[in-house]
C-alpha cells in the first residue's frame, strides 16, 4: 500500500548556492526525489510536492531528504494521514494543474548530470 507524503520548500541562499537561478534550485531538488524510490512525484502549488512511495520507511525518508536538503533548502515534509480501516490518506487542496502537467514535462525531459553538487544516495 503505497503512501502520500507532502513536501514544501524554499531555497535558504538562492543567490549563493545555486546563482541566483530558481530553476537550477528546483532542477537539484527534483534530481533529489528522483533518486529516491518515488513511484510519483505531482505538484499542484509553486514550492511544494505530492510524493507517492510504496512501503517506505518515514524516518530513512526523512534522513534522505535532510542529508540532501538541509545545507541548501528550508523544507516541510509530512507524511499524509492515513485512514487504517479504509486506505483513504487525508489530503485536500485545490490542485492548479497546470503546474501538475508542466512538472510531468520537466521530470520526463530531467536532466541530473551537472547539478555541481552531490546527491547522497537513498
Amino acid at each position: 500500500m503505497s503512501r502520500l507524503y507532502h513536501l514544501s520548500y524554499d531555497t535558504v541562499d538562492c543567490q549563493r548556492d545555486f546563482r541566483n537561478n530558481y530553476t537550477d534550485a528546483r532542477r537539484f531538488i527534483l534530481c533529489v526525489i528522483a533518486t529516491s524510490p518515488a513511484i510519483s512525484i505531482n505538484s499542484f502549488t509553486e514550492s511544494s510536492f505530492i510524493l507517492e512511495y510504496e512501503q517506505t520507511e518515514p524516518t530513512r525518508l526523512f534522513r534522505f531528504l535532510r542529508n540532501n536538503l538541509d545545507p541548501y533548502f528550508y523544507y516541510s515534509v509530512s507524511l499524509v494521514a492515513k485512514n487504517t480501516e479504509t486506505g483513504y490518506q487525508y489530503i485536500e487542496h485545490t490542485p492548479n494543474m497546470t503546474l501538475d502537467r508542466n512538472l510531468q514535462r520537466e521530470l520526463r525531459n530531467l536532466a541530473c548530470n551537472n547539478l555541481g553538487k552531490q546527491i547522497i544516495d537513498y
